[in-house]
């Protein structure tokens, strides 16, 4: 009779430790980021962000976000509601702002504003998703950059749900500027690093935590905006091209304009389709990287 209680003993305790919702302001978690600056990439998580114990403002106990580099130190006072599926940051006049809701649907609008004067982003929510980590579903949303410009690093990015967003924990409030990148690519919750399943882009927190800044930008897809095609449209490459060739193919694979890319992150081609339909864009870097995706013309 003891064997079978240890073993459900044993099975409990199992369920408790790898079935459990991670939650963002757990103590123990870490985040580990990359970073690199005009191009030039410091080493793997020199750029890091890490849970530094606790603080206490108006009678209201928040966890400290420590954001330190070799170029940056700042640091961010989180807390969370659990019950209702809420993160708050503190903001530099002492006010609660969400950081993180759980119960975003598509199509809304996320506002950041740590200090309005400097700090004032808009995002939308642009599709949800889940992943299994711990064995548990964790909801994940896609946000994109409001409005939609050539300026900042991050059009796209992902929050998953209790770890945080792709671009570092509290990466909402600090989207890095165009000459500057980071990415999330190792956490780790009570000592564990629990995979993620599917990755979410790069991120399956098992090899992205080996990855270089270089590597995790090769693994982005191109982006195209705006889409349908207008006068003014681009592809967003994920990383500087050095040298490679871009083709405009049509629905019955004939090749309606191309050339090649010399240390280029941004292709315009808004006046390089005139007819409406479907239609394909195929890049090949000279390093054999392939980036390729659909067109529409109105």
């Amino acid at each position: 009779m003891k064997r079978p209680l240890l073993f459900l003993l044993l099975v409990l305790i199992s369920v408790n430790v790898f079935g459990q919702k991670i939650h963002f302001c757990d103590s123990t978690n870490v985040w580990g980021t990359i970073w690199s600056s005009w191009n030039e990439p410091f080493v793997h998580n020199a750029y890091s962000h890490f849970s530094s114990g606790k603080e206490t403002v108006k009678g209201i106990e928040y966890l400290v976000l420590t954001r330190g580099s070799l170029m940056v130190n700042q640091q961010v006072l989180v807390r969370e509601d659990t019950l209702n599926g809420l993160v708050y940051y503190l903001t530099e006049d002492s006010t609660d702002e969400v950081l993180y809701n759980y119960n975003w649907n598509i199509g809304d609008t996320v506002h950041y504003s740590y200090n309005s004067k400097y700090h004032s982003y808009f995002y939308m929510v642009k599709s949800i998703d889940s992943v299994k980590t711990n064995t548990v579903f964790h909801k994940v949303w896609k946000l994109q950059f409001l409005p939609v410009t050539n300026e900042g690093a991050y059009q796209t990015y992902f929050i998953i749900e209790g770890i945080g967003s792709t671009i570092g924990p509290a990466g909402g409030l600090y989207p890095s500027a165009f000459e500057t990148d980071e990415k999330l690519s190792c956490f780790t919750n009570r000592s564990n690093t629990p995979i993620i399943l599917p990755s979410v882009d790069y991120f399956d927190n098992n090899t992205s935590c080996t990855l270089s800044i270089q590597d995790v930008s090769a693994s982005q897809p191109a982006s195209v905006h705006p889409n349908p095609v207008t006068p003014f449209s681009r592809i967003r490459l994920p990383y500087e091209m050095r040298s490679g060739v871009v083709k405009i193919i049509n629905a019955v694979g004939q090749v309606i304009w191309q050339r090649t890319i010399t240390n280029e992150k941004e292709i315009w081609i808004g006046d390089k389709i005139d007819v409406p339909g479907v239609y394909y864009y195929k890049i090949t870097d000279n390093d054999g990287k392939l980036l390729q995706g659909k067109l529409n013309k109105e």
